[in-house]
């Protein structure tokens, strides 16, 4: 009967973690896809959070998002969302996508599956897989990150991007004579300037 009376912690599950770029120091543009069933998922009222990501440690978008501003396709954008006007922010590699800068009211954007996309972010420098270091959505009504503590012991490690060294270009192999071959031309060289010698 106590566990009857527990209400059921909502979920945040990341479903993928990638890039269109997977070369150390290479730009690309970061997707995160994940599903809530929070049906309050979306900012608290006064301009509180819909969604937080912090990249891995080395991923940089060099300060593009340290105002916060409107998001658009070429910056930060939350997908598929109606009846939600995105702010993003970034702060410590932590980018935060609000529903507005300040005031308002919250917008419940509910329960279902979501595409997060970071534009022009740099990789780190060194080959190897990297994992999400946290991900959050927020609830509307109490402005806390679901499920409480954030989703950072969720499953954001088994969606690593691999980083991967760009493979050198195999040498073009030079044909190598053989000894005897080598041999016989220096013969035939030696043959014909002793025969211009005598001539």
């Amino acid at each position: 009967m106590i566990l009857a009376a527990l209400p059921a912690t909502a979920a945040v599950t990341v479903t993928s973690f990638s890039s269109t770029n997977t070369s150390p120091g290479g730009v690309g543009d970061v997707t995160i896809t994940f599903q809530t069933d929070e049906s309050n998922f979306g900012p608290a009222g006064g301009g509180g959070w819909a969604v937080t990501a912090t990249l891995p440690a080395g991923m940089s978008t060099g300060g593009a998002y340290t105002t916060e501003a409107p998001c658009s396709p070429s910056t930060i954008e939350l997908t598929t969302v109606s009846g939600f006007t995105p702010y993003c922010l970034e702060g410590s590699g932590r980018y935060i996508v609000a529903n507005q800068d300040s005031g308002g009211s919250s917008t419940v954007i509910g329960p279902g599956s979501y595409t997060l996309t970071i534009s022009n972010v740099t990789n780190p420098s060194s080959a190897g897989p990297i994992t999400l270091s946290e991900f959050s959505v927020w609830d509307a009504t109490s402005g806390a990150p679901v499920p409480v503590g954030g989703a950072t012991d969720l499953n954001l490690a088994e969606f690593p991007i691999v980083i991967s060294s760009a493979t050198a270009p195999s040498a073009t192999a030079v044909p190598i004579m053989p000894l005897f071959g080598l041999l016989a031309l220096g013969g035939l060289v030696g043959l014909f300037g002793l025969r211009k010698l005598k001539q």
